[in-house]
C-alpha cells in the first residue's frame, strides 16, 4: 500500500503579511486549518511541518502534526523557493524509507477542503506522477497580453482571430495556485520540483483555490470562509 507524508512549510517571516501564518482566521490561526485537513484525510498517512517559529511549532504539535527540528534561518529567505524546505525536510527524516508519495499543502490555503486533498493523492497514486492544484481563470489563451517598453499590448500565443468568440476560438487557461500538490517521492527527488513534464492537473474553484498573501485577501478569505461555514 502507498504510504504518503504531508509536509506543510510555514515560515516565521512574511514580507507582505507580517505573521500570517500564526494570525488568527475565523477564530484560529491560519496554518491551524491547514493542519487540520490534512490531519482529517485518509489519503494521508503523516503530516509534518517546516517551521523556524517555535510558535508554529507549538501550534502544530499541539494538534498532532510532527515537528521534528526547526528549520534552518537560510531556508526561510523571501528568495528560497517553498519547495526547498520541503525537500530539506524529506532528506532529514529520510522520507524514502517510509514513504512512497509527498504531498506539499501551504497553510495560505485555507478554504480547500478535505475531499480535495483525497482526490489529489488518489489521482497521484492511480497515475504514478505529480498532480497540481490549479484555478480556472475563465479566460482563454487569446486573453493573455504582455505590454512592452512602449506600452502596447502583445499577445502571448500569436495573433488572435478578430473578434474571437470567449469559449469556441481558443483553449482554456489555468493558473496554478499551489494549494495541494503532490506526487511519488522519488519525483521530487530527483526533479527538485512538483513542476515537471505530464503533470496532471487538478481543477479547484476559485474559492477553495484562494491563496492568501495580503490582508485584503486575508480578510475576503475570512468573510468567504465564515459564509460558508453559516451555511452549511
Amino acid at each position: 500500500m502507498d504510504r504518503l507524508v504531508a509536509v506543510i512549510p510555514a515560515k516565521a517571516k512574511s514580507e507582505r503579511l507580517p505573521g500570517k501564518n500564526e494570525r488568527l482566521f475565523a477564530g484560529k490561526p491560519l496554518i491551524q486549518h491547514t493542519i487540520e485537513q490534512a490531519l482529517k484525510s485518509k489519503e494521508v498517512d503523516k503530516v509534518y511541518v517546516s517551521t523556524d517559529s517555535e510558535e508554529i511549532a507549538d501550534i502544530s504539535r499541539n494538534l498532532g502534526a510532527e515537528v521534528p527540528f526547526m528549520r534552518p534561518p537560510e531556508l526561510s529567505n523571501s528568495d528560497v523557493h517553498s519547495v526547498v524546505p520541503v525537500l530539506h525536510l524529506l532528506e532529514k527524516i529520510n522520507a524514502v524509507k517510509n514513504f512512497d508519495y509527498v504531498m506539499a499543502l501551504l497553510p495560505t490555503c485555507p478554504l480547500r477542503k478535505v475531499h480535495q486533498i483525497n482526490e489529489i493523492a488518489k489521482l497521484a497514486k492511480m497515475s504514478a506522477c505529480n498532480v497540481l492544484s490549479v484555478v480556472d481563470t475563465g479566460k482563454t489563451e487569446y486573453h493573455l497580453k504582455m505590454i512592452d517598453k512602449l506600452g502596447h499590448l502583445t499577445s502571448l500565443v500569436g495573433e488572435p482571430p478578430i473578434n474571437f468568440q470567449h469559449g469556441g476560438d481558443s483553449r482554456r487557461v489555468f493558473s496554478l495556485n499551489a494549494s495541494c500538490y503532490c506526487g511519488p517521492l522519488i519525483n521530487i527527488f530527483r526533479n527538485k520540483s512538483f513542476h515537471c513534464e505530464k503533470s496532471k492537473g487538478y481543477i479547484m474553484d476559485e474559492i477553495t483555490g484562494m491563496d492568501i498573501d495580503t490582508l485584503e485577501q486575508f480578510e475576503i478569505a475570512e468573510a468567504l470562509f465564515k459564509m460558508r461555514n453559516q451555511n452549511k
